[in-house]
């Protein structure tokens, strides 16, 4: 959400042709950019945590009933 919030439709678009021809945003402020990388970081932690959850069930052992 906030890549699109920063960079607008184009966020979404993955042809780097279609990025390129876009006029360049203005650069983000120090304090913006590093709100952007602390909220990539915390997706990117959750991303892993749900995955730890995943492989921990997958790994578990099933006991006999």
């Amino acid at each position: 959400m906030s890549r699109l919030r920063e960079e607008g439709a184009l966020a979404l678009v993955t042809d780097v042709a279609v990025k390129a021809q876009a006029p360049p945003a203005s650069p983000p402020s120090e304090l913006e950019a590093l709100r952007a990388r602390c909220e990539e970081l915390e997706l990117e932690n959750a991303i892993l945590a749900g995955t730890v959850e995943i492989l921990k069930k997958a790994q578990a052992p099933t006991r006999p009933p």
